[in-house]
């Protein structure tokens, strides 16, 4: 199992409880790893293949949905452009923007 040290300045119970569930997790996911629990070296391999694979994402890739190295298609609704559109629009004016808060060229 992968140690991230998150539990460090944690109390020794803590500590424990952490390892023990570290080393458990492991052992479910061997044989049930369809299930949603991941373990730190399980995201971390992941994360590595988002990150640097070129051969199959490509160099440059876009709103690309991942689950695990599995490329999925995002939700009908997300692809509609109406609604990013709406989306952007309500963000924008939520979050308050003003000319010269962006650098964006094409914001509003």
């Amino acid at each position: 199992m992968a140690d991230t040290s998150i539990t460090r300045d944690a109390p020794s119970y803590v500590r424990g409880f952490v390892w023990l569930l570290n080393y458990i997790s492991g052992i479910i996911t061997f044989f049930f790893p369809k299930l949603p629990l991941r373990t730190t070296a399980q995201s971390a391999s992941d994360l590595y293949y988002a990150s640097f694979d070129e051969h199959d994402l490509g160099t440059l890739p876009k709103a690309v949905n991942l689950n695990g190295h599995v490329k999925e298609d995002t939700s009908e609704e997300s692809r509609d452009e109406e609604k990013q559109r709406k989306l952007w629009r309500e963000s924008v004016k939520l979050a308050g923007l003003k000319s010269g808060d962006t650098l964006l060229s094409d914001w509003q």
